[in-house]
């Protein structure tokens, strides 16, 4: 059964009665959770957080009492802080200013939005077309999860599973029951992967090859040239464990995931070619952008040029490159510099990975494409302590040249530097957004009976 809870105030009892009615029937195998259906005066809060946590669909319904309501925030902010629960939020006669900030659909800048989309049940004759559209939502993401019309015992699998994510050391009897009974199929497996939140079992996913299976684009039926991208399962965890990683404790983790990260980048599919899965070249370039410097070098760049050569948008993928990843790879030597005194420039292997994605995009001129051999020449010896081919190394410039090159670093120095200030002030005004929404929500709070 896959667990569905509807978290609301009694106000909107009508409301919720109707949706529950409605998902029952359906034949799902939903295991419905109605606070006023189960819960009686004295039963324990905790019960309700409980609940939340353990949903795989969660729909909050928001009415202006119900955004009064302690309870219901929590819940909210519980599920929020679970990447394995799914939230669908409904607005039932609710001021737009009264809308949880978390919820609240809020651009943070030309091309940051945050919040959820929601469905609007206030007009009670339009509840029948609004909830097909809910429905069509859900069944689209528990499609997406492979978890649509699973078996009766899927939810006590579930139970098992969450048992052994919760030692710190599974045995090898909990590994091989995991890796050789629930993670054959793919439901268990976002399931599991969503959950997982240790590093222990790194090591033991990589040997048994949970990640050499990097999805392909399915083309959709009956739309000839379209494709869905599915979106990995392995990725949420991988990407969180790069967060976890100090290289003074335990390297090996590190070291686990960058060899991780070249050897999907390089996944082929039947035909030899490489699987070209966007979502997950993007989410490869964070986990190196999240890992320590040590582990991550400059050849890595390389890589990269497949995947700007993807047939998809490469939108998510150039920005993080560009705002993260490069910065990171360079801020070393940068550091270096400075302790010496020396003017802040780029580097040369920043102007080496901006001269090669370039050239990516158009012809490059004899003179730059001189300029570009010699700074390769020079990054490709230092990193990789080997000597560029002879028929290509140039190894001197002209007085121009190596103007023009100086130039382009301290451009791109400028360019790293404005970024990197424009985005730590919107995170610094977006926390104290945050931090005020958050008061202005706690203080009614204290007088509220």
């Amino acid at each position: 059964m896959i667990k569905i809870m509807i978290s609301h105030a009694q106000e909107d009892d009508l409301l919720v009665d109707y949706l529950f009615g409605k998902l029952d029937r359906e034949n799902l195998g939903l295991d419905i959770f109605v606070d006023h259906k189960q819960n009686l005066i004295g039963d324990d809060a905790q019960v309700m957080i409980d609940e939340a946590k353990k949903s795989i669909i969660f729909i909050p319904v928001f009415s202006n009492t119900a955004v009064k309501k302690d309870f219901i925030i929590k819940e909210t902010k519980t599920v929020l802080d679970s990447p394995s629960t799914y939230i669908f939020p409904i607005k039932s006669k609710c001021d737009e200013d009264k809308i949880p900030s978390e919820i609240k659909i809020a651009f943070k800048s030309h091309d940051r939005v945050s919040g959820i989309l929601y469905e609007d049940f206030s007009k009670i004759d339009e509840w029948k077309i609004k909830y097909e559209k809910l429905l069509k939502a859900i069944i689209s993401k528990l499609t997406e999860l492979d978890m649509y019309q699973k078996d009766e015992f899927f939810y006590q699998d579930a139970e098992i599973i969450d048992k052994i994510l919760s030692r710190d050391n599974p045995s090898p009897a909990e590994i091989k029951i995991m890796v050789d009974v629930y993670l054959k199929k793919e439901a268990y497996q976002y399931y599991f992967f969503n959950r997982l939140k240790n590093l222990n079992w790194l090591n033991f996913l990589k040997i048994y090859r949970f990640f050499d299976k990097n999805p392909k684009p399915i083309q959709v039926e009956n739309q000839t040239g379209s494709y869905r991208i599915p979106r990995w399962s392995v990725l949420n965890y991988l990407e969180w464990g790069s967060t976890q990683i100090d290289e003074d404790k335990d390297p090996k983790f590190g070291e686990y995931l960058i060899e991780i990260v070249r050897s999907v980048s390089n996944n082929k599919d039947e035909n030899g070619a490489r699987i070209d899965n966007h979502i997950t070249d993007w989410v490869l370039i964070k986990i190196m952008a999240n890992l320590p410097d040590r582990f991550v070098k400059v050849i890595d760049i390389e890589m990269i040029r497949d995947f700007l050569k993807s047939r998809w948008d490469i939108t998510l993928i150039s920005s993080e490159v560009g705002i993260n990843l490069l910065p990171k790879l360079l801020n070393h030597h940068q550091k270096e510099k400075a302790l010496k005194g020396e003017e802040m420039t780029g580097t040369d292997a920043e102007a080496c990975a901006y001269l090669y994605t370039a050239a990516l995009t158009q012809p490059m001129g004899h003179d730059w494409g001189q300029i570009y051999l010699y700074i390769a020449g020079k990054t490709y010896t230092r990193w990789k302590k080997n000597e560029m081919p002879e028929d290509i190394r140039v190894e001197t410039l002209r007085d121009d040249q190596m103007a023009d090159l100086n130039r382009l670093k301290e451009w791109l120095y400028r360019k790293r530097s404005q970024i990197r200030l424009e985005r730590e002030r919107a995170e610094r005004r977006q926390r104290r957004e945050e931090e005020a929404t958050k008061r202005k929500r706690e203080q009614p709070a204290l007088f509220d009976f």
